[in-house]
């Protein structure tokens, strides 16, 4: 087998995967101690902008700088960065056998993402970036990217999500995203993320609590305030000299509310990403109808995204086409209690090509929302 698809026969989680052991032991063995200075961020939702605006507007000021983001889009090289630029293919490949040669060696089991954390820390260290941005995968106390020693951690936000693993509530999610902060590290947070649980964490870390405040309608607003936040904190401590701070701070991922004539890709996967999603499309088409292509991983709050949905449809259109999604049937079995305006062809292709054509017909905006995993496919399809 070869080492790419060694990779991706890898699982995310594994019986006892989801703790620090491994890494710790990695780290060790890899010699990742000593590491540039790194920003550690966590949240539900908001993270993945947060560190790109972040990220960006460090290299526009001429910093060399990493950015360690995830799921991925296209490839997996997306998730390891330096200055806008993937890891190259070859030595990425370079550097997951030495990873594994590693892991054989310690004889432990290992997943998917601990395996791209290590990429991005080796490759940053080996490149000695001025900064590498780290966006935690699940969680933050026991995430894999929660080995780092960081200048400054940040939170965006809590809302309920992975609550299989994380917990049932908003405080016990809170406690889980709370895991990165340090002893004497401050820790940004942001407007929807002042919960008790992080807040007596960071109290017993003895960390400064640098709060940003508000409400604000279109959450790419309330990302770029963090970052904000975030970068002036920086200018203070590293006398940072930044340039066209607002061309940095536009700067958005892949598929986050990305806007391609009269479609929309979002890849809003919780009930308060679907909020936000919601906002955003009213305010940018005010005078539009909406079609929802949509897909969703095994295990989200589906009916309640759809709910939400529901009032600003003209028509779902259902794709699945990946192992780790909801199959459409699943998907109809779900929705079809409350929902009649649904419908999906053979195949992803023909579902989608449909959806776009009434779409276009009806002078509607399309929307493809949900998973990660599609969105290439998507794009690459109408695109053509």
């Amino acid at each position: 087998m070869s080492i790419i698809n060694h990779l991706f026969s890898l699982t995310n989680f594994h019986k006892g995967a989801y703790c620090l052991d491994n890494m710790k032991l990695m780290v060790d063995k890899l010699d990742l101690k000593d590491f540039p200075k790194c920003i550690h961020v966590a949240g539900t939702n908001g993270k993945g902008s947060v560190c790109h605006k972040i990220a960006n507007t460090l290299t526009r000021s001429g910093y060399k700088t990493g950015l360690f983001t995830s799921p991925h889009i296209s490839t997996f090289r997306e998730r390891v960065k330096i200055d806008h630029r993937l890891i190259p293919e070859a030595e990425a490949f370079t550097l997951i056998e030495k990873i594994l040669n590693a892991f054989s060696e310690i004889q432990k089991e290992f997943t998917f993402f601990e395996v791209m954390t290590l990429l991005a820390l080796l490759y940053f260290k080996k490149e000695k970036v001025d900064f590498a941005v780290i966006e935690t995968g699940l969680g933050g106390r026991l995430d894999a990217t929660n080995v780092i020693n960081p200048v400054l951690s940040i939170i965006t936000s809590i809302s309920l999500d992975h609550t299989q693993i994380l917990g049932d509530s908003i405080d016990k999610i809170g406690f889980e995203k709370a895991g990165i902060i340090k002893d004497n590290i401050p820790v940004v947070l942001g407007p929807k993320a002042k919960l008790s649980s992080i807040l007596n964490r960071a109290k017993q870390k003895s960390s400064e609590v640098i709060q940003v405040e508000g409400e604000y309608l279109f959450y790419d607003e309330e990302n770029s305030l963090i970052a904000k936040k975030v970068l002036g904190y920086l200018a203070k401590k590293y006398n940072l000299k930044y340039s066209n701070l607002e061309d940095g701070l536009k700067s958005r991922p892949a598929c986050r509310f990305e806007c391609v004539e009269n479609v929309v890709y979002d890849v809003a996967h919780n009930p308060k990403g679907i909020d936000k999603l919601l906002q955003a499309l009213q305010e940018k088409f005010p005078k539009n109808s909406f079609r929802f292509v949509i897909a969703f991983s095994k295990d989200k709050d589906h009916v309640s995204m759809v709910k939400k949905l529901k009032p600003f449809s003209k028509g779902f259109h259902l794709v699945s086409d990946e192992q780790r999604l909801l199959s459409v049937s699943e998907l109809e079995t779900l929705i079809k209690p409350f929902i009649d305006n649904y419908t999906y062809q053979e195949n992803l292709e023909k579902t989608v090509l449909d959806a776009y054509k009434k779409a276009t017909n009806n002078n509607e905006v399309l929307v493809v929302v949900g998973s990660f995993y599609i969105m290439d496919k998507v794009k690459t399809l109408l695109s053509n």
